[in-house]
């Protein structure tokens, strides 16, 4: 399926090496000089943080760029674009394995749908129309989604907090320190 929106979907050639040992194909430019693109589809979260990095230092770092494209600048252009389906996953850890630039650039790509997938890529990849346009994804930069993603992952309850008053940070700044030194819960005490 993956392949199959490379291929249709954007200007690459595809490539096919039995010298790659946990990847099966990746995608080039036409010309084979400004961008490789690389994918492990993972079935969980958990599968992905466990194997990418064996996958990537093998395939991309072993052979990629020390054999297949030694001495060619595409070495340094390598893209390597992590899939799983969609379920509940920590922003930091997503955002620790995108910013690690060591080898070749990260992408994770979270997906529930076909369509979901292509828009996914249209956006995160380097070479189309579509890359610093973010107007469309506006739901994945949304603050009350990571502000309820935050406090599920700190454990701390804000029932007696309004949105406004956690979004202010002098408006509330007593009460949410007060309640953050009882272990996320707050005193009877009016605040």
């Amino acid at each position: 399926m993956i392949a199959e929106i490379f291929k249709n979907n954007f200007d690459l050639i595809e490539h096919r090496d039995s010298k790659l040992e946990y990847i099966d194909r990746y995608f080039t430019d036409p010309e084979e000089e400004k961008f490789i693109f690389l994918y492990s589809h993972f079935d969980s979260f958990n599968n992905l943080e466990k194997n990418w990095k064996q996958y990537q230092n093998q395939d991309i770092a072993a052979y990629l760029q020390n054999k297949k494209y030694s001495g060619n600048n595409i070495r340094w252009d390598i893209y390597y674009i992590l899939f799983y389906p969609a379920e509940e996953t920590s922003p930091a850890e997503l955002y620790n394995i995108e910013r690690d630039k060591h080898i070749c650039r990260k992408l994770i790509i979270e997906y529930q749908s076909y369509q979901g997938l292509i828009d996914q890529l249209k956006f995160k990849l380097p070479f189309n129309d579509n890359f610093y346009n973010t107007s469309g994804f506006s739901h994945s930069l949304k603050e009350d989604i990571f502000e309820q993603k935050l406090l599920r992952k700190l454990d701390f309850s804000v029932n007696n907090i309004s949105q406004k008053e956690l979004r202010s940070p002098l408006a509330a700044k007593e009460k949410v320190i007060k309640s953050l030194k009882n272990g996320g819960e707050l005193t009877s005490e009016k605040i």
